[in-house]
């Protein structure tokens, strides 16, 4: 008997996306984004590399949300992060940290002590 399982695979893989990533920005979601960055700081601890944590929040959103509304509000956060994904590097991590916090976990070689290029 031969059972095509290839609708429960992309379910699964949805899934998977959804657990993983922040629906509005295509960013990781925290939970993600922090598992990755673990890794990122076991590798770094090792002295196989540096690492740098940037926090990034979004004074007096509150403020855009009230005022104009959360469909702007929302296309403001995905600004935000297009921009960061438009200038960030591959090995970057990218994160929707909360609201309207981000988070970018990136990590460089020990070869010439420089973090980011």
């Amino acid at each position: 008997m031969i059972f095509d399982i290839t609708e429960q695979k992309r379910l699964e893989a949805v899934l998977t996306q959804q657990a993983s990533v922040d629906d509005l920005t295509g960013l990781f979601n925290r939970r993600e984004g922090l598992k990755r960055g673990e890794v990122m700081h076991k590798i770094a601890s090792r002295g196989e590399g540096h690492l740098a944590v940037l926090m990034l929040d979004l004074d007096h959103f509150k403020q855009v949300n009230d005022k104009y509304g959360h469909l702007v509000g929302d296309r403001a956060l995905e600004f935000v992060a297009k921009i960061l994904t438009d200038k960030s590097r591959m090995s970057d991590v990218l994160i929707r940290y909360g609201g309207e916090e981000f988070m970018v976990i990136v990590s460089g070689s020990s070869e010439n002590g420089a973090v980011c290029s």
